[in-house]
């Protein structure tokens, strides 16, 4: 499906002429056909999306990734050895705040993203100096803008990304419907990952 044959899908099947709608819903729309082409490659972790590269821990305990992590699925030290991932409560209640140090942090947790729109982690122990390690990761799929975009993800898989759209875009309007959108749009993730 093209970017056009995927939001005007996603318009009918919210009872909508995409000729008939204003221009500011039909942008939000073309941004959630993006949102929604994003997670559904992740979650599908194609492995023509998986990435690695290197990065350098921070001593502030916040490092930013590349701009390409959409997902991040593993990091490592520089002898190789995996981080620990932490959830965002087990990391804060065991660590945020503790300053031991030590020559390479043992744990992660993935955190917002910094003001260029990169995700970031948190890391610990605390080090002392710079530290060279590795993440590995799905990287971020090209965004559609032109009508005749397709989406990075195999096209028999495309009417994922409508279902996620419509479940963002009831999401959006409040809509009774959402939560029967977005679990549609999850469980057709999970019948195809199987």
């Amino acid at each position: 499906m093209t970017f056009l044959e995927i939001y005007t899908e996603g318009f009918d099947r919210l009872g909508l002429g995409a000729s008939e709608v204003p221009a500011g819903v039909l942008t939000m729309m073309k941004r959630f056909a993006n949102e929604a082409a994003q997670f559904v490659a992740v979650s599908l972790r194609l492995p023509e999306l998986e990435k690695s590269a290197g990065i350098t821990f921070a001593t502030s305990g916040i490092t930013s990734l590349p701009s390409w992590v959409a997902w991040v699925t593993e990091v490592y030290n520089v002898a190789g050895a995996p981080l620990e991932q932490k959830s965002p409560r087990s990391f804060e209640d065991l660590y945020r705040g503790d300053t031991t140090a030590a020559t390479d942090p043992s744990v992660f947790r993935v955190e917002g993203m910094d003001a260029s729109g990169n995700l970031q982690i948190s890391t610990w122990p605390v080090i002392a100096s710079t530290r060279a390690g590795t993440v590995k990761g799905m990287r971020r799929i090209a965004v559609m803008s032109a009508d005749g975009d397709i989406p990075e993800i195999p096209s028999e898989k495309h009417f994922l990304i409508v279902d996620r759209m419509v479940a963002l875009f009831r999401e959006w309007e409040e809509s009774e419907s959402a939560s029967l959108a977005l679990n549609r749009s999850e469980s057709g993730i999970q019948k195809v990952q199987v």
